[in-house]
């Protein structure tokens, strides 16, 4: 299960409390940055990375944003 975080410590202990009351495993747990541009996860990524260790769950960049940025892809 993914979720998609700006900063806030006390969301993302809340996002854990929420998914593993509804029996998922902390190793099923992603947190991504928020933002739509390269530079908006470039800032936030490391303090979410930081927020996914504190709660033991997984951390995954927003890749598709970090390569195209806000390239419209038809």
């Amino acid at each position: 299960m993914k979720f998609v975080l700006s900063e806030d410590k006390s969301v993302a202990a809340e996002v854990v409390e929420w998914a593993s009351k509804r029996g998922f495993e902390l190793n099923q747990i992603f947190f991504m940055p928020e933002g739509i541009t390269r530079e908006i996860q470039l800032q936030r990524g490391e303090k979410v990375l930081s927020l996914a260790w504190e709660q033991k769950v997984n951390f995954s960049p927003r890749l598709h944003v970090l390569l195209y940025d806000q390239a419209k892809l038809v």
